[in-house]
């Protein structure tokens, strides 16, 4: 087996009478036996313990109370264990004391729970569930845990107040206790009176030793589920239990009635995910020979390592702002609290129904009928003395939109809630804390279903037949069965009765995303054919709007919002197209800087300004003493306006407008067709192609001085230019495949395209030259990096010349390509411009691939891959990539800062990366990085112990 925490396994419990004792122990059993008879309780049980105590056993004991006679502390122990002995229900773990060595050190996520206890803002509650003596928590606290964080959870506190007296911390421990049995769903239900209903949804690591193993089938299924409810989302849950290769029924309990149950490690992997756990991993490994499980024969039995189980994290945090309705309406004014609710109940909805993307990221917190044109005018309608118009929530899910008219005044008495089943309605009655007091009216079934809506008396919804005054549907019509859903609105309204709402849609109709069980398409409608529809049923004075939006909030900032409104969908990416036109401004000002700077100087009168400015000072003296080489340094000046829009003006934008917070696009039907996203690849190439040809055009009339600044601007430009080439390397299309070439071309770094693909495979381990080590500096990493890139790429097209029997060297090679396609770049440059057009061509082609290194150093520093039991490397996941999900920088470079899910699914395309909430996070975004990793000393002092938090995890 592959793995083997060293703690004791189950033994096999074997009478052993006196005759097999030695003389000494035997005097020693009987001078004990007669101490403890000595005592007030007097215990009954006359019998030996199977086997002595050894110093070891009782090194934790002495640690924890500062006992340090370890011949005292002995007798202790063993009046202890008599006295449990006479009063407990008495299990083979306790009679070979394994209750003296806590095995949770032994478990490989121990340390991550004890560094998370020591981090400054902890507030994370651990809790021991069947805790026996509590000798795994007094561990944990020893070690650092805060001790008003951790609960301890038992059948009874028969076994805990035993702890107390054989830690002898009666009256000092303040841990929490919740006695009661997890296979009791009453005991974590969130009623006031359950036992642990405080704990509901609260715990961040459940420990579970040695539990699973003494309960039935039925009863291990309820205890999984009782786990899941009382983990918040994000918690883990953790241990071990006795097991075998195959599960079955082995041991019977003490009582002889009742058989228990040991799982296998592909039963137990099953029944934590079918409970609602991700990410399991259930590792076995096999007692030591003889023992064998109390019961069961030796050799036969192995643990079971519940190495880390999670519950689903939200996919992203709550913001105050969409907890302000929910706020207002319960009158609960905790936030934290209020925040806690939420995720309960939402983690509540993933365990139990089906979910929409819509749920999914909270949409359900902030009604959305606020903002339609027409509810003022129903608002204001329902104020009128003689109002007694029906208003029907169709799809009304957790019933927010309800709230939100009835807030706003419409009388509750005239309010209908529909969706499909009560599911979502009654977890809406939880969330807004309404279950006694709401009055609407409900009627669950589908609008879709002719029977539920016909004019026939045994019809659900019969009454309601040509009543209706105003039928609301929000985000209902992008399902299936679209016609008869409208033509069943049309059924229920009044004469003069309104239909609105929203809906998913595109601009051009037709079959969008699939439905979650992946069983049928929904289809979005265009305009006009969800006009047609409307008024092919029946309705009139019909009007369709289209706009944009998005899942969830665009940014954390006001300003993001503002950039995600004003430039939807690909529009946001044509930020991309300031970084070459930067360049174009590096170019003018190469030439014509000192000219540009002396007339804003007269006009602005900034000569009177500077003299202020030491800087400014110190050029106006240069100019005026030398002329020639003022100018040349204002040119140089000037000429870095690319630099400064990648390395000032792009992290800047990024703390001005937050994070990117939107998933993918075209996806999610939410950005109509994928062309435009495409087109803007194109489109930047070629404007920064005529950048690059106008810059080899003006390095002519441009001082030396200046043009090193140019060739800085445009290697950057080029940079990003690589970064399309990345994205169209990556596309199916031959055409995309040839552009990444040309574009590749232009520094000089065409057998990337192969060794790229290479780095796919090897990401994250040592035999990847573009994955750069823990404590290995840029520039360490730069020529292993280059070197290995280019000996990975010539390899590449030696194997692929090999497999169609074509020799290497022959015009069939590619590298003769890679040498030769910019060595004819520049000998055409050098034609036209000279030899000042080549110097910048080689210089700006040097800078790019000196950021492009950089990335590469940035997105995956000391990031490994760990061997599996096969021996080879895990798959990679998320684990492997830097993330940084800012928006500017992510509408200006494609998105590259979403690196985790480009390693996982290297084929989707830009638009469509998503944020992985749990791969490693970067504290700024790769802009500011790069400039990071220019100064090893920083970069290690701010990276390193990002890499040691991840790298401690199991």
């Amino acid at each position: 087996m592959p793995h083997n925490f060293g703690a004791q396994s189950h033994n096999t419990i074997l009478p052993i009478s006196s005759e097999f004792l030695s003389r000494r122990r035997q005097a020693a059993c009987e001078q004990l036996m007669a101490e403890v008879e000595a005592k007030p309780h007097k215990a009954p049980y006359a019998d030996l313990p199977p086997r002595d105590i050894t110093n070891e056993e009782l090194q934790f004991l002495s640690d924890y109370t500062g006992e340090h006679d370890l011949v005292a502390l002995r007798k202790h122990v063993l009046h202890v264990w008599h006295a449990v002995k006479a009063k407990c229900w008495t299990f083979g773990c306790i009679q070979v004391f394994r209750f003296l060595q806590p095995k949770i050190v032994d478990h490989p996520f121990f340390p991550s729970v004890v560094e998370a206890g020591r981090s400054a803002d902890a507030n994370q509650l651990f809790m021991d569930v069947g805790c026996c003596f509590g000798q795994e928590l007094r561990k944990l606290i020893l070690d650092g845990y805060p001790e008003a964080c951790v609960v301890a959870s038992d059948l009874t506190p028969d076994y805990w107040n035993f702890g107390l007296e054989l830690f002898k911390d009666k009256g000092r421990l303040r841990v929490r206790t919740a006695f009661g049995s997890l296979t009791d769903l009453a005991f974590v239900s969130k009623r006031p009176d359950a036992a642990a209903a405080a704990l509901v949804g609260a715990v961040t690591y459940l420990w579970a030793g040695a539990v699973l193993h003494v309960l039935s089938k039925g009863d291990a299924e309820r205890f999984v589920a009782s786990a899941h409810i009382l983990l918040a989302p994000g918690g883990v849950f953790f241990g071990s239990t006795g097991g075998s290769e195959e599960a079955g029924e082995w041991w019977l309990t003490p009582d002889g009635q009742r058989k228990r149950y040991l799982h296998s490690p592909g039963t137990l992997t099953a029944l934590l995910e079918s409970a609602g756990f991700s990410d399991v991993e259930v590792q076995s490994y096999r007692p030591e020979e003889g023992s064998g499980v109390l019961g069961q024969p030796a050799g036969v039995a192995s643990d079971l390592a519940i190495l880390k189980v999670k519950v689903e994290a939200p996919p992203r945090e709550l913001t105050d702002d969409e907890l302000k309705f929910l706020s207002d309406y319960t009158g609960e004014r905790d936030l934290v609290a209020l925040r806690q609710h939420v995720l309960r109940v939402w983690r509540d909805v993933k365990a139990k129904c089906w979910t929409f993307k819509c749920i999914q990221c909270f949409r359900f917190l902030q009604p959305r009928i606020g903002d339609h044109p027409f509810y003022g005018v129903i608002v204001e309608a329902s104020r009128s003395a003689h109002a007694n118009q029906v208003f029907m929530d169709v799809g009304c899910c957790f019933g927010q939109e309800t709230r939100k008219l009835m807030v706003d005044g419409y009388p509750e008495a005239n309010i209908i809630a529909n969706d499909i089943t009560p599911d979502y309605w009654n977890f809406g009655s939880q969330l807004f804390k309404d279950q006694e007091r709401l009055r609407v009216r409900t009627a669950f079934g589908s609008l879709a279903d002719p029977a539920f809506v016909s004019g026939r008396p045994d019809a659900a919804v019969a009454a309601l037949v040509g009543t209706v005054t105003y039928l609301w549907a929000g985000a209902v019509l992008c399902k299936p069965d679209t016609e008869r859903f409208v033509a069943a609105a049309h059924l229920l309204l009044a004469p003069g009765g309104v239909f609105f709402g929203s809906t998913g849609g595109a601009e051009e109709a037709g079959e969008g995303w699939r439905t979650p069980d992946g069983k049928s398409q929904r289809y979005l409608h265009s305009p006009a054919t969800l006009t047609a529809l409307l008024e092919s049923v029946g309705f009139t004075g019909v009007e369709v709007q289209a706009r944009r939006r998005g899942c969830g909030i665009a940014s954390e900032t006001g300003l993001g919002h503002v950039f995600v409104s004003l430039f939807p969908g690909p529009l946001r990416y044509t930020a991309s197209l300031l970084m070459p036109l930067s360049a174009l401004l590096s170019v003018v000002g190469a030439l014509y800087g000192h000219h540009v700077v002396g007339y804003l100087a007269g006009v602005l009168n900034l000569a009177q300004m500077a003299e202020a400015l030491p800087p400014a000072q110190l050029v106006a003296q240069l100019f005026a003493t030398h002329p020639t080489t003022g100018a040349a340094v204002l040119d140089a000046a000037c000429a870095l306006a690319g630099v400064a829009f990648a390395f000032v003006v792009m992290p800047a934008g990024d703390v001005l407008m937050g994070r990117d917070l939107q998933g993918s696009e075209t996806m999610e039907g939410l950005g109509g067709p994928q062309g435009g996203y495409r087109a803007l690849l194109y489109a930047f190439s070629a404007v920064h192609w005529a950048v690059l040809l106008a810059g080899c055009a003006a390095a002519p009339h441009v001082h030396p001085l200046a043009l090193m600044g140019l060739a800085a601007s445009l290697g950057t430009g080029t940079s990003l230019m690589l970064t399309v080439a990345h994205e169209l390397l990556h596309s199916p299309r031959a055409l995309d495949k040839a552009m990444c070439n040309l574009l590749l071309s232009a520094a000089g770094y065409m057998h990337w395209s192969c060794s790229h693909l290479a780095h796919h495979r090897k990401v994250a381990t040592p035999a990847d030259a573009q994955s750069a080590r823990l404590g290995e500096s840029l520039y360490a990493f730069l020529p292993r990096s280059v070197t290995g890139s280019l000996r990975e790429g010539v390899s590449m097209e030696a194997a692929r010349l090999a497999a169609r029997r074509l020799p290497f060297l022959s015009l069939h090679n590619r590298v003769l390509t890679w040498v030769a396609a910019p060595a004819a770049l520049l000998t055409t440059v050098g034609a036209l411009w000279g030899t000042p057009a080549v110097a910048l061509g080689v210089a700006q082609a040097v800078v790019a691939v000196f950021l492009l290194e950089d990335v590469n150093y940035v997105e995956h520093y000391g990031l490994t891959r760990a061997h599996a039991a096969s021996g080879m490397y895990v798959r990679q996941d998320v684990q492997h990539s830097w993330n940084a999900n800012w928006l500017f920088s992510n509408a200006c470079l494609f998105r590259l800062q979403r690196h985790s899910d480009h390693h996982a699914h290297a084929a989707r395309p830009y638009q469509d990366l998503r944020d992985m909430p749990n791969a490693p996070q970067l504290p700024a975004s790769y802009p500011a990085m790069l400039i990071l990793a220019l100064v090893p000393p920083l970069w290690s002092a701010v990276m390193d112990s990002r890499v040691a938090a991840l790298h401690s995890k199991p």
